[in-house]
């Protein structure tokens, strides 16, 4: 009687054992794959404010260079844009009959 209660005893420390071994390796299965999946979230959210803040900084620049067109027709409408090159000083004189019609009259004596 003495003998299957010791075998008894022995079946039940073993499969108190693998049911033991059991459980650690499915509690380090799922903390293996929680640390993996964070880590995946944690990069697919940062790939997506990366995306969100370069749309963004498109989108603002878009704004801008359209408020700055806007700005631009509002200070010189209609006025052709200058050119680079500086006019020559003969090009900026103004013509004879300009010279005259702008001279004073001089004193009569």
């Amino acid at each position: 009687m003495r003998r299957k209660k010791n075998k008894f005893i022995l079946i039940i420390v073993l499969m108190l054992v693998s049911l033991l071994g059991l459980v650690g390796i499915q509690i380090y299965w799922i903390s293996s794959v929680i640390t993996e999946r964070t880590i995946e979230f944690e990069e697919n959210a940062t790939r997506a404010i990366h995306q969100i803040t370069h749309k963004l900084e498109e989108e603002e620049g878009e704004y801008l260079l359209s408020r700055f067109a806007g700005l631009k027709d509002f200070i010189s409408p209609g006025k052709p844009r200058p050119t680079t090159s500086v006019p020559s000083p003969a090009a900026t004189k103004p013509s004879a009959s300009v010279r005259t019609f702008w001279r004073r009259p001089s004193p009569s004596r």
